[in-house]
């Protein structure tokens, strides 16, 4: 008995479920336009891409299983969505950002992620919601206007360097804030508010 036609059929079959589910399980990505953000207002970057000890003892432990990012405020429809809802629903771009400092101090990192912009129109926020705020696990928030997020189409970055974020890196999501100070590059984001001044 010839096996050969068995084995490719086999072969094939699994070739075509992995090509079905790539479609579904890998998002496509999308470049954005590349970016260098020099020195803000003579803040230091430094925040944004390092790791302080500090933030190694207390990085919160989030579990990627039980997640959700939560979409509030002056919203028609507030949202909340799993880890995989808000890769897999959602356009996912990659943007190479160079921080290049006063003091000769540059890093460009790649991120890829979603557009905070498309989340929070996914929850259709109402004409006078025109403040963006942040709220990280570990307590901090930070607040822009809909004008800063839609023009320089602000990420909720997933990966840095191709690489998913490490608990200590920001897991689940990080904040791409690009010409705003390192501590405004909020970590462990778990919820987007839309408000009024």
């Amino acid at each position: 008995m010839n096996k050969k036609p068995a084995v490719t059929l086999v072969l094939l079959s699994v070739l075509g479920v992995f090509l079905f589910l790539n479609q579904w399980i890998i998002p496509e990505i999308s470049t954005l336009e590349d970016v260098i953000v020099t020195d803000y207002e003579g803040q230091d970057f430094a925040l944004c891409n390092e790791i302080l000890p500090d933030q190694m003892k207390k990085a919160p432990r989030i579990d990627g299983a039980t997640y959700q990012l939560e979409v509030t405020g002056l919203v028609e429809e507030p949202k909340n969505y799993t880890y995989g809802q808000v890769i897999k629903g959602f356009s996912n771009y990659e943007k190479l950002v160079t921080l290049d400092a006063v003091d000769e101090w540059n890093s460009t990192i790649s991120w890829r992620g979603v557009l905070l912009k498309d989340l929070i129109q996914e929850s259709k926020p109402l004409d006078n919601g025109t403040l963006i705020s942040v709220y990280s696990a570990d307590g901090k928030i930070t607040t822009f206007s809909k004008d800063y997020i839609e023009d320089k189409n602000i990420l909720l970055a997933y990966q840095l360097d191709n690489v998913t974020l490490s608990r200590e890196r920001g897991f689940p999501f990080q904040l791409v804030a690009e010409s705003k100070i390192g501590d405004q590059w909020l970590r462990w984001v778990i919820r987007i508010e839309i408000s009024a001044p």
